[in-house]
């Protein structure tokens, strides 16, 4: 869990920022009754003159294009929208700061609400607004004093009535109001952290929260601003890149050409000076939104070859299939991983890696063998081969015919036996079908491996391809029977 920031350092932030209010947002020496109608309708259409006029201590600089997307970005209702930017790119300060102050002065929306790991985080999040509503001279010369009673840092009112709320993420949301108001305006950041993003199971929860908590907590009109770097290969940040009906805002601090995508604030040469300072692992990670694999893990993510499509032809093709049966692996992918060999290359042609039933899972071997026409069919039976044997005995029954399954026992420590691909997958002689199934996910664990929650797909293709170095001669650690 985060930790909580202390009243101390709550009480210096809020200084500081009154200080740089003081220093550069004085007042306006046009004070008539017309001059503020002008600015405020002007600001009202024009979103980077708002900025300019009422926050110049936080917009120092012209805006880039970058800055522009993402104002059109802000007129977007009824949608989840996420900004994956690089570190340090002000996320925050663009949606939550100014923005959300354009929308609480000219009232879009009566209750907005800030999500993020925990609820003192998210009160973090609103101090910039509520000091600004406190103290910038230049919004009270031209919307007022909007400080009601109700004033805690978690929880605000304003005297226009619009209700700002920070919540935890595991506070409950849905069902909330204001007055008789839903949550029209949503802002997650600091959702994720470098701890939790480590564990699966609170990734899944965080996700969920999203999808069946906040999602349906939602006004008829709203939006929701997700603010995130990416922290790992699983992640809620990650999962909702991955989701089609998400709009997404990607800005790493440097193109594929490794060029600065902002070079008037982040040139090159800072950003050089930065990847030497924290290393490439972290530099990738905060700055590149990339996740490498640390340096002493036996897959490493240089190694990886993809290729756009399978040979014409193969010497043999292999399968194996990991049932991920037992009282331990209720939450196990089940994996079955097609491999072909040219004489020189193991190709990855296609991997189905699903959490789902067994039936399912033999359903889609017999579709996939119909497709593929592998020679052999490893299956991991330790501890398991009666419930598989009649399973898969009466799916060859329902189907007219039997599949050239092989049950293998595997005597070897898992771990071991997926440790021995790490120097094929180094010199190239593993390659990955791009796009082809759940290839992609067979990749990411074996990037996390050994660390990783999930090694069922390695698993699988390191007994596919120990099944095609038996086809072609040689020996492994394994009992084989036919069924």
């Amino acid at each position: 869990m985060a930790k909580k920031i202390s009243v101390r350092e709550y009480d210096r932030r809020a200084e500081e920022l009154i200080r740089r209010i003081r220093a550069e947002a004085k007042p306006f020496p046009d004070d008539t009754p017309e001059g503020k109608v002008k600015r405020r309708n002007r600001a009202r259409q024009d979103f980077f003159y708002f900025c300019k006029t009422y926050l110049p201590h936080h917009f120092e600089e012209d805006f880039d294009r970058h800055q522009k997307q993402c104002e059109k970005l802000i007129h977007i209702w009824n949608e989840i929208i996420q900004i994956m930017a690089f570190r340090g790119w002000g996320k925050s300060t663009f949606f939550i700061t100014a923005y959300g102050l354009y929308a609480t002065l000219y009232k879009l929306n009566p209750y907005i609400i800030v999500v993020s790991d925990t609820e003192d985080q998210a009160a973090e999040q609103m101090l910039t607004v509520k000091v600004e509503l406190e103290e910038n001279p230049r919004i009270k010369q031209d919307f007022g004093d909007l400080q009601s009673h109700d004033w805690a840092e978690e929880d605000f009112t304003t005297t226009s009535g619009v209700k700002w709320k920070a919540f935890g993420y595991k506070s409950k949301i849905l069902g909330r109001r204001y007055m008789q108001y839903r949550p029209g305006i949503a802002f997650v950041d600091d959702f994720e952290n470098e701890e939790s993003v480590k564990n699966p199971a609170q990734t899944k929860k965080r996700l969920e929260y999203i999808y069946n908590q906040l999602f349906p907590a939602m006004a008829k009109k709203f939006q929701i601003f997700y603010l995130c770097t990416r922290l790992a290969r699983y992640c809620v940040a990650g999962e909702l890149e991955k989701n089609k009906e998400i709009k997404t805002f990607l800005l790493p601090a440097e193109n594929n050409k490794g060029r600065a995508t902002c070079p008037q604030r982040f040139p090159l040469t800072r950003l050089k000076k930065v990847r030497k300072v924290i290393g490439i692992i972290a530099y990738s990670k905060q700055y590149l939104l990339r996740i490498l694999s640390d340096e002493t893990r036996p897959f490493q993510d240089q190694w990886i070859v993809r290729i756009n499509r399978p040979e014409e032809k193969y010497k043999r093709i292999a399968a194996f299939i990991d049932p991920s049966v037992g009282a331990t692996r209720k939450n196990d992918f089940k994996s079955v991983v097609f491999v072909g060999w040219t004489d020189k290359y193991y190709d990855v042609i296609y991997s189905w890696i699903k959490q789902a039933s067994i039936d399912r899972m033999i359903r889609r071997t017999y579709t996939l063998y119909d497709e593929i026409r592998p020679h052999r069919i490893g299956l991991e039976t330790n501890g398991f081969q009666i419930l598989l044997k009649k399973e898969f005995i009466r799916a060859a029954k329902e189907e007219g015919f039997h599949l050239p399954i092989k049950t293998v026992v595997q005597k070897e420590n898992k771990e071991l036996r997926i440790e021995r691909l790490s120097p094929l997958v180094e010199n190239g002689l593993i390659r990955f079908v791009q796009g082809a199934g759940d290839n992609e996910l067979l990749i990411e664990q074996l990037l996390d491996f050994p660390d990783g929650a999930h090694d069922d797909g390695p698993d699988a293709l390191e007994g596919a391809i120990r099944l095609l170095e038996q086809i072609t001669g040689r020996t492994g650690e394994t009992e084989i029977t036919i069924i």
